[in-house]
């Protein structure tokens, strides 16, 4: 369902919607269902009430994006030169955004709970936020072993990724000692990680 308003001049509209969209799909990632409101206006698109609902979680926030639309040639182009505005939470039983892009995981299950701003120049913005696990299991293709109770923070500020008092169980004691490596490691594709913890 998409209910829209258009005005303006056809170089410079303003735009209004209110959306709801059934199974969404972005790239690999797939989802039951969004909603949001939505305001083009001055090459600024904003969302706010931003809903998205997967089988395994449930993301909220708002979002502002430089882009300019032009209807009279059906024209829609970022501008690269300005900054985004993105704030959004969540919690999932599962690193659902994560897993397709990844070969190391095969599956995860448990609370996560997440936080994540990013702000600055479209092209390199500054993220920050955090990612909490609550007595996850975790199952690796480069462990033998599950890891069970992973509970701790993984903290994210300008970009880099710090994993605070983390804490989980195996099996195999003796794979215990390389735990919090390999869980860090699967992040280091898309973030520069440093450890600030490393007692498990």
């Amino acid at each position: 369902m998409l209910i829209w308003l258009l005005k303006g001049q056809l170089l410079d509209p303003i735009i209004y919607l209110d959306a709801r969209i059934e199974a969404p799909a972005f790239d690999k990632i797939h989802a039951n269902n969004l909603k949001s409101k939505v305001i083009y206006a001055k090459d600024e698109v904003k969302f706010s009430d931003f809903i998205l609902e997967t089988d395994l979680g449930v993301y909220s926030g708002q979002i502002s994006l430089p882009v300019s639309i032009n209807l009279k040639d059906f024209m829609i182009k970022p501008i690269y030169d300005r900054d985004i505005d993105l704030s959004l939470t969540g919690i999932s039983s599962s690193l659902e955004f994560l897993i397709p892009y990844t070969d190391n995981i095969r599956d995860v299950d448990g609370k996560i709970t997440w936080q994540l701003e990013v702000n600055g120049p479209f092209i390199n913005p500054i993220k920050t936020g955090q990612i909490s696990f609550e007595k996850v299991s975790l199952d690796l293709i480069n462990l033998d072993n599950k890891v069970h109770d992973l509970t701790g923070v993984g903290k994210l500020n300008n970009n880099y990724l710090w994993f605070n008092n983390i804490t989980a169980s195996m099996h195999d004691q003796r794979a215990e000692s390389n735990l919090l490596s390999k869980i860090s490691n699967l992040s280091d594709k898309i973030f520069d990680i440093k450890n600030n913890d490393k007692n498990l």
